[in-house]
């Protein structure tokens, strides 16, 4: 919207996010399909929207190292899919909320991470500690059982707890971005595998 779009900018202009091209997508799906639709996401994005963006005129610069994605919920997700699979052409990621819980194998990316070398990836991931509690499992402590396996593989990460807030907690704000763009892009150096994950707030306990 209007207002994201003037953050956004701000952002921009104060150095924050480089300048370059911003794609939106919202994919709905029914549970079953989210595995599925996530693959056509990413697909999707290098595919279909990378030609679109190039044909507009915008220059893509070749480097992974300079492709970011970002998620919220089961789009957090999507954009983890997106860096684990195509890690040849995004490997900067934002996860804001990721449900890796029991929806569709949501589950088991993060065994997955677990068992593999790690990948040039570098994470940041925020949680809230009043996410919420469905079925399928918990959002908050799927966010920190994430934060765990890739700790536990050494990957590039950060994460970040916000006590008694909720599901997609400030991922709009001004002053997340201003910590999470230049950690992430880290003068756009290459990502390489940690032997430690670089963790906010290992006491994890909810507040």
């Amino acid at each position: 919207g209007r207002q994201g779009n003037g953050r956004l900018k701000g952002l921009v202009a104060g150095g924050i996010v480089v300048v370059g091209a911003a794609v939106a997508a919202w994919c709905l799906w029914p549970p079953q399909k989210r595995g599925e639709d996530a693959a056509s996401t990413k697909r999707g994005l290098i595919k279909e929207v990378k030609p679109a963006v190039v044909t507009a005129g915008v220059t893509v610069d070749p480097s992974p190292e300079r492709h970011f994605i970002a998620g919220t919920s089961s789009g957090g997700v999507a954009a983890w899919n997106a860096v684990w699979y195509r890690n040849d052409y995004f490997r900067r990621v934002f996860l804001s909320s990721p449900t890796f819980s029991a929806i569709a194998g949501g589950e088991e990316p993060m065994v997955i991470v677990r068992k593999c070398e790690p990948r040039p990836i570098r994470v940041f991931m925020t949680a809230g500690t009043c996410e919420p509690n469905y079925y399928f499992g918990d959002s908050y402590f799927a966010a920190v059982n994430a934060a765990d396996a890739l700790q536990f593989a050494g990957y590039d990460c950060r994460f970040e707890v916000f006590p008694h807030e909720g599901h997609g907690a400030r991922r709009e704000e001004p002053e997340l971005w201003k910590r999470m763009m230049p950690y992430l892009r880290n003068q756009f150096q290459k990502a390489k595998p940690q032997k430690k994950a670089s963790v906010s707030q290992k006491a994890w306990a909810r507040a």
